[in-house]
């Protein structure tokens, strides 16, 4: 019995100290999905489980145009899987150009890539549910993006500013579009295929070029 029990506080110790082993960290090792493409190493993130974390943006003084985004991560002996990208990761980061996200994240944070108005390519995955207010906000190099049937939601100005764009077709899965979510997109021409059940925010399509309900 004393064995059995010193083996079980020694298994609920290690268990607990993965979060507290650093809040914050850099990989040590990394891959993409079963692709086995290289992940961009100068990336940080944040424990947020026992096994699973968030994209923080950049180390300290590091930047790069091109972002891929691991869908594991290995810190301190132990593997994360990276499930969210963190508020502000990316935010104001011009010189970036395209950015791919893994099938494990499932929502993309608040303001995550606002003000990257060098971006322009991002992939969403279908495994990204929810899409943060702001979180796209200002990226003018976009031209297009695809919103996967997976997303429910399309947070507060999500793409506002985006001048960018010229089409934008949001599935029938969304449910909720935020106030302002597509203000000032001037040349966008939208298509809405969910004509009964989604909530549109106050002025979600002011000064785009046209709004199309399927």
């Amino acid at each position: 019995m004393g064995k059995t029990i010193k083996i079980t506080i020694a298994i609920a110790l290690m268990v607990l100290s993965i979060p507290f082993c650093t809040r914050w960290f850099s990989t040590v090792g990394y891959y993409f999905s079963d692709e086995r493409e290289q992940a961009t190493s100068s990336l940080k993130y944040r424990v947020t489980g026992t096994s699973t974390v968030q994209v923080a943006g950049f180390e300290e003084g590091q930047t790069e145009k091109t972002i891929i985004i691991p869908e594991k991560a290995i810190c301190c002996g132990y593997l994360f899987t990276v499930t969210s990208i963190r508020w502000h990761a990316f935010h104001g980061c011009s010189g970036m150009t395209s950015v791919k996200i893994p099938s494990s994240v499932t929502k993309i944070g608040w303001e995550a890539f606002s003000g990257c108005s060098g971006l322009t390519s991002v992939e969403i995955p279908t495994s990204v549910t929810e899409i943060g207010g702001g979180a796209f906000s200002g990226c003018s190099g976009l031209t297009s993006v695809e919103i996967p049937t997976s997303v429910t939601e399309i947070g507060d100005g999500a793409f506002s500013g985006c001048s960018g764009l010229t089409s934008v077709e949001i599935p029938s899965s969304v449910t909720k579009i935020g106030w302002l979510a597509f203000k000032g997109c001037k040349k966008l021409d939208i298509v809405i295929d969910n004509r009964a059940d989604v909530e549109i925010g106050k002025y979600a399509f002011e000064g785009c070029k046209s709004v199309t309900w399927k």
